[in-house]
């Protein structure tokens, strides 16, 4: 059954057989070269992805280390009473806010959106405990 359907091949003089194997091959490196270049658009957009993540939870790392100094902050705050500390405390949990901010906007991935934003409420009580702790100072020294 296949010798019938090969017989049309078999007739070909050697020229047009070798042709045609050169046909086959040369479609064959095309459809390969073809599915190369959509992995590789697929890799890049996997690598770019990759970086947005690292780049975010580098952001996150930074909030992180600034809302630990936040907190020396207001430990040395509550045993000087020092205004610069008190001024460098509201500065520093303004640019937390800001970059808490800024990941919420930028970030694709949903869910740590919502982690984020639960920071974001988080962070807003350390300003409110600023406030009163600089009440309860003052309060304190009269």
């Amino acid at each position: 059954m296949i010798k019938a359907y090969l017989k049309p091949i078999h007739s070909l003089s050697i020229k047009y057989k070798i042709g045609l194997g050169l046909f086959c091959i040369f479609i064959f490196f095309v459809a390969q070269s073809v599915i190369m270049i959509n992995s590789f658009g697929e890799i890049g957009h996997s690598f770019q992805e990759l970086s947005n993540l690292t780049d975010d939870t580098v952001k996150v790392l930074n909030i992180d280390k600034q809302i630990l100094d936040l907190q020396r902050q207001t430990l040395v705050y509550a045993n000087s009473g020092s205004i610069s500390v008190l001024e460098r405390m509201k500065e520093n949990h303004l640019l937390i806010k800001k970059s808490i901010r800024q990941i919420v906007l930028h970030s694709n991935d949903v869910i740590g959106r919502e982690i984020i934003s639960e920071m974001d409420t988080i962070l807003k009580s350390y300003g409110d405990n600023i406030i009163e702790l600089e009440k309860r100072y003052n309060h304190r020294s009269i």
